[in-house]
């Protein structure tokens, strides 16, 4: 009984009340029980981010599970036995070391044999989408493709209604985690009468939204570029033409109808009405004022302002949990713009509920939190204290979350003017976002709260962190007042970036050679970078190596020359002109009919990458290490005006895509065979206009 109450304590998202009322009972139990309640307390634990507490408990769970197993075991131990190792399994998941995530996806399999050979079909299923999350920490996207493709069917045409829709709503939400997101829609599109699994079709259109905004910098803006294919979804039911320009706004607008849908159906939860009232909130603020949409947009911030008073009143009658916490603070941040004064006690009254609830993950989510608020308003005295409240309030393994604190840290301290400060800090997130970058959508998952897009929430929430660290190392006042040793370091952070996108877009964890060692922190990656110049330089001595990095309100340019100091150049400008630019020149570069606007736009970008330092790359060979917006740009056809020649005519060139990668011996005389293929004429293929290739 003791273990049936602290199963209720924790399904109603108390844990440390459940693990509380779990520690209490295992006293009194013995056998399998007494295991099983172990691994209840190791669940409690995790989902508090107390990670060497679980792993101890677990431990001890697995030692009494091993002292009664004997040859044909109940299925009553089978199926203990199934859920402490999946417990186990994600515990590992959340350690974010590749040597645990084997041994979870191990733990997982041989749970999911156990459920098969038991004929538990709802717990066999989860199990497996439990091991296409281990998979994808591995690295291993194409099996986690085919682990959740093979279970679509026997999802989606399950004969018990409750095993369908969990096993809809779980497979969807994890399609979406891993950046799947024609494969989510589709998925949860068959379950769309249920309100929890509408909600997480709503949350999907907004994904695909926010992943065309992010690629075409608008909203606006429309595409050819198929989102959905008949190839990849034949089942689906298309919320666009396939054969027509889709832009953000129509998804933003699926999102909205899904949302109002959740929200007005007769038979949603509380929490779940709650969760689709503020995700519309949060959409209709994030779109205010959106040139070309203003009477879309005026409408849906009605929409938002009618929706704020419902929304507290529904907070208010929801029962205490982790959940009804975490509702005030999006609630809360929502309303920063609006309503500081609102949001600042909704944000007082959730430390108060997370205190209430012992919970100190939420408390510090909650704090940090005010911190941010006092921030957005200009109070960075306040905002400093409460956000290293929440640095030392945060457990020391919600890396997940911390990272965010010594971020905002950063940025507060930057805001004031004490850089050093500011950088250590920045520092310590980028260190901490090498930890688990790679396994955000595990440790969401171990905590509850998988509700990303894992691509866009990399745009959104981590390579800002390593852009900002740049800029504030590099003194746009030029090389006599910034010092080598920051130019260094900032070489070192945008090696971690370009290697941090790479396998970002990959969706794996890149080792690629025995011999290249990736670094993990940026006093490793400093030290690296050093080391693979001097490896160049020794070889190379004539080369040059550029490095163009578009930060928040400037670029810069990096040069590396061998027996030289390092040096930088800015350009003081907003990121979105520099992107403006490089955009309007990739589809000159496309479409060449005008070529004196070409080369106007091509000397723009010489000036940015080239002049500065005209005089000392002269005639040198250059290797250019790109950031993204630029790697659509032919360097060779980079302009110049005065001496009406383009680069290629004098120089040797040469890309990289990261320092880090390069080896020290190549293998010698060998024969690199390459298949290329283009398309002479102009045609459509997939949708895409192709035009013809001038040659």
């Amino acid at each position: 009984m003791r273990l049936e109450e602290g199963r209720r304590s924790y399904e109603k998202l108390r844990f440390a009340e459940a693990e509380t009322v779990w520690h209490s009972a295992v006293g009194l139990l013995f056998g399998e029980e007494k295991a099983l309640g172990f691994s209840y307390i190791a669940l409690a634990q995790l989902r508090q981010s107390k990670l060497d507490e679980a792993e101890t408990s677990i431990q001890e769970s697995l030692r009494l599970l091993n002292q009664v197993r004997t040859p044909g075991t109940s299925e009553r131990n089978q199926t203990i036995h199934a859920r402490i190792l999946t417990t186990a399994a994600q515990i590992n998941l959340a350690r974010n070391q590749p040597e645990l995530a084997e041994q979870a996806l191990k733990q997982l399999a041989e749970a999911t044999a156990i459920y098969e050979r038991l004929n538990q079909a709802k717990w066999m299923i989860a199990s497996q989408i439990n091991q296409a999350q281990a998979m994808q920490q591995l690295g291993m996207y194409r099996e986690v493709l085919k682990t959740l493709k093979d279970l679509e069917d026997p999802i989606i045409n399950h004969s018990e209604p409750a095993i369908r829709l969990s096993g809809i709503l779980n497979l969807g939400k994890t399609y979406r985690a891993i950046g799947v997101l024609d494969q989510s829609y589709c998925v949860l599109q068959a379950g769309q009468e249920n309100p929890e699994i509408a909600l997480e079709l709503g949350n999907t259109a907004l994904a695909i939204g926010n992943r065309l905004k992010d690629e075409l910098d608008s909203i606006t803006e429309l595409t050819f570029e198929p989102i959905f294919t008949k190839q990849q979804t034949p089942k689906c039911k298309f919320p666009v033409e396939l054969d027509s320009q889709v832009n953000a706004w129509d998804f933003y607008e699926k999102a909205n109808e899904f949302y109002q849908k959740v929200w007005n159906s007769p038979i949603v939860k509380a929490e779940t009405q709650v969760q689709a009232m503020l995700n519309n909130l949060s959409l209709s603020l994030d779109l205010k004022d959106t040139e070309g949409l203003e009477v879309e947009t005026s409408q849906l911030e009605r929409q938002a302002n009618e929706l704020v008073p419902q929304v507290l009143q529904l907070i208010e009658i929801m029962r205490l949990n982790r959940e009804k916490v975490y509702d005030r603070i999006y609630l809360a941040r929502s309303l920063t713009p609006l309503n500081p004064e609102l949001s600042q006690n909704q944000l007082e009254t959730a430390i108060v509920e997370a205190q209430e609830l012992e919970d100190k993950r939420a408390e510090a989510y909650a704090i940090g939190e005010l911190g941010s608020m006092k921030q957005q308003h200009g109070n960075f005295t306040e905002a400093e204290q409460w956000t290293r409240q929440a640095v030392a309030m945060t457990p020391p393994d919600a890396i997940d979350m911390r990272y965010q604190w010594e971020w905002q840290l950063g940025q507060i301290l930057k805001e004031e003017g004490r850089t050093e400060e500011a950088i250590h800090h920045y520092t310590q997130a980028v260190d901490l976002l090498q930890r688990v970058r790679q396994n955000l959508v595990a440790i969401a998952a171990g905590m509850g709260e998988m509700n990303a897009d894992l691509q866009f929430d990399f745009r959104d929430r981590v390579e800002p962190v390593y852009r900002e660290l740049v800029e504030l190392l590099l003194d746009p006042q030029g090389n006599e007042v910034t010092s080598q040793d920051h130019i260094q370091t900032a070489l070192g952070v945008i090696e971690l970036l370009q290697v941090a996108e790479l396998e970002n877009f990959l969706q794996c964890d890149l080792q690629p050679e025995p011999q290249v060692q990736l670094a993990r922190s940026v006093a490793e990656a400093k030290h690296k970078v050093a080391e693979k110049l001097e490896l160049i330089f020794q070889k190379y001595p004539n080369y040059a190596l550029i490095y163009p990095m578009i930060l928040p309100n400037k670029l810069e340019v990096i040069l590396a020359l061998a027996e030289q100091p390092l040096v930088h150049h800015s350009i003081l400008k907003p990121a979105a002109e520099f992107k403006e630019t490089l955009k309007k020149l990739k589809a000159r570069f496309r479409d060449r009919s005008q070529s004196e606007k070409l080369q106007k736009l091509s000397y723009e970008v010489y000036q940015w990458l080239i002049e500065p330092w005209a005089d000392r790359v002269q005639s040198k060979p250059l290797v250019f290490i790109l950031d993204i917006p630029f790697q659509t740009i032919p360097m060779a056809g980079l302009y110049d005006k005065i001496n009406k020649r383009y680069l290629i005519e004098d120089h040797e060139i040469s890309l990289m895509t990261t320092l880090q990668m390069l080896i020290k011996k190549s293998p010698k005389n060998e024969l690199i065979q390459i298949l290329s293929a283009g398309i002479s004429q102009g045609r459509m293929e997939r949708n895409i206009a192709f035009s013809d290739l001038f040659l």
